[in-house]
């Protein structure tokens, strides 16, 4: 899960490189002092100090460079007019030497080639190796150009005269005396910026999500094992109708045995079965899945003196100690509520042919049979049946036996409000009809008064 989800940045942070890469590449202008020459990616500097060959060539090295290395007409013209205000001529990079094992010619930068092109006029000698070679001398040879011309130095002794001076250098994406150009920071900046947050983001939401799932699983987990704890030949009592069935915990019901842990009450299902009902005060077992599995261990005991266990009911009512159950079984009164004001009956009444009926068993086989209007209390009230069965459903929602799965008291409230929205709507409607019906019957009957009393005046 990790990997795909990090392949995300990683592809993203590919993207902003690829569409970086043309201004991360792309060649900045020269550096301050410096100016761009006629061919792509050198730039040149006109330095006026007068200083010797060798002084002037260490000077270029100190500024990155070198001595200019020309390759082109176009670059012996640049460099003529940077030289123009120097009336004795700039040195650039050209440079011949004589060895024991021959004479050579350079430029600066290490190349040997000698554009013959660029210095016309030049005098050259046949049978030298080199086309630059001038004359057979043991002196070194320099380069210096000139406003009209470029110039061989022929002596020693002139190369170590002092002249101004071109550098050249190939300028790149690199810093320039510990100035980095600001572009770049910006744009690494930004793209490291950039995936540090994508990522961040994404591992935030992967521990989010995964904490989120584990949460989910473990609610189902607990859900189906508490299910499970309960087998399905059990009935999960409510408290109503314990009460109904004991007759309210009376005195008269109690059975002989010790009160401290809550007594022991007789009792008579709809069935006609007698059982006893235990009931139990706080204990050790305070959680529902713990008071369920001590039922389960019990009712796995058969003993010709012990009776059957015929099912339990868990009071979420007295459970105060949390506010999540305080707050649901609050909803669950609330319903139980509802349906007495929408009755006009008690939460438990007496019934000769079943002795205690609850509310709920008695509103129960009326709302599967639809039978909405039997619910209504039978003073004036609501007559109509989609807002009782709505507020109906809204009541079986509140006391479902599962807490989890009731209503909000906020989803509650909001309910009843549209409901009564609706049912002023519905009378205002049904107002204004009877006002229209009447008014075609006060039509319709002046309408042969009117003839009679017109036929009698004639």
């Amino acid at each position: 899960m990790a990997v795909p989800a990090l392949a995300f940045p990683m592809f993203l942070a590919a993207s902003l490189l690829t569409v970086a890469a043309p201004v991360l590449a792309r060649s900045p202008s020269c550096p301050d002092g410096w100016q761009a020459g006629p061919v792509q990616n050198k730039c040149f500097m006109y330095i006026s100090t007068s200083l010797s060959w060798d002084r002037s060539k260490a000077l270029c090295h100190n500024y990155s460079g070198h001595l200019a290395a020309l390759s082109s007409v176009q670059e012996l013209n640049f460099v003529k007019s940077l030289c123009g205000s120097s009336s004795s001529g700039c040195w650039v990079g050209g440079h011949h030497y004589n060895t024991n094992t021959g004479n050579g010619w350079k430029w600066s930068d290490d190349s040997s080639v000698w554009n013959e092109t660029v210095f016309l006029g030049e005098p050259l000698r046949a049978n030298c190796s080199y086309p630059a070679c001038e004359v057979a001398t043991s002196n070194d040879l320099c380069t210096l150009v000139t406003s009209g011309r470029a110039s061989i130095i022929i002596t020693e002794k002139r190369c170590s005269e002092s002249h101004g001076l071109i550098c050249m250098m190939n300028h790149v994406d690199r810093c320039y005396h510990d100035h980095c150009h600001k572009e770049y920071f910006i744009a690494i900046i930004a793209v490291s910026g950039f995936i540090l947050a994508t990522t961040l983001a994404v591992v935030v939401w992967l521990l989010v999500y995964r904490r989120s799932k584990k949460r989910r699983r473990s609610r189902e987990v607990l859900s189906a094992s508490a299910a499970a704890l309960v087998a399905p030949q059990w009935k999960v009592f409510t408290s109503e109708e314990l009460r109904s069935i004991a007759k309210n915990f009376s005195e008269g019901n109690r059975l002989p045995g010790n009160a401290k842990t809550g007594g022991t009450y007789s009792g008579i299902l709809p069935d006609g079965s007698k059982v006893a009902i235990k009931r139990l005060k706080r204990s050790s077992l305070q959680r529902k899945k713990d008071f369920y599995s001590e039922i389960r261990r019990v009712a796995k005991l058969y003993h010709p003196n012990l009776v059957a266990v015929k099912g339990c009911c868990y009071d979420h009512d007295s459970c105060t100690t949390r506010n999540e159950l305080t707050t649901k079984s609050g909803v669950y009164s609330f319903g139980v509520l509802l349906l007495e004001i929408i009755s006009g009956r008690r939460p438990a009444q007496s019934v000769e042919s079943v002795g205690w009926q609850t509310i709920f068993e008695w509103a129960t086989p009326l709302v599967q049979s639809h039978r909405y209007l039997d619910l209504l209390d039978p003073h004036p009230g609501i007559a109509d049946t989609g807002v009782i069965q709505k507020v109906v459903d809204l009541v079986y929602s509140c006391t479902q036996h599962v807490p989890s799965v009731r209503q909000r008291m906020s989803h509650v409230v909001h309910q009843l409000q549209q409901l009564e929205l609706k049912s002023a709507a519905s009378e205002q409607q049904l107002r204004k009809r009877d006002k229209h019906q009447r008014n075609i019957s006060n039509v319709a009957i002046g309408g042969p008064d009117s003839a009679l009393k017109s036929t009698a005046r004639n």
